[in-house]
């Protein structure tokens, strides 16, 4: 996973989180383990998906910081990255190699 103290040591905190998301997307397109992780929906496989993907203290604060800016939803919360990471596994099943 990256490191989200790199993201929270920019200045500006919404371009910080827009890296994150970024690299967490790169991250999947260049591992298709990891992509592979995301979309399991075998009900044992909930506790590995949430080791890999769990919020903890830093992305939260990089969360706060980005809605702080007024660029993230005030409604956006942490478990949604969940969610992102899950519709960009989707996409890259869907895309293959031609468009990661």
């Amino acid at each position: 996973m990256p490191d989200e103290k790199r993201a929270l040591e920019q200045k500006d905190p919404w371009q910080g989180f827009c890296a994150f998301v970024e690299t967490v997307c790169s991250l999947q397109a260049a591992d298709q383990g990891f992509a592979d992780l995301m979309t399991l929906n075998d009900p044992g496989a909930r506790n590995c998906r949430s080791i890999v993907i769990a919020p903890n203290a830093g992305i939260v604060e990089l969360i706060h910081r980005a809605k702080a800016t007024g660029r993230l939803r005030d409604d956006f919360v942490a478990e949604d990255l969940v969610l992102l990471q899950m519709a960009n596994s989707g996409v890259l099943a869907a895309t293959g190699d031609t468009a990661p």
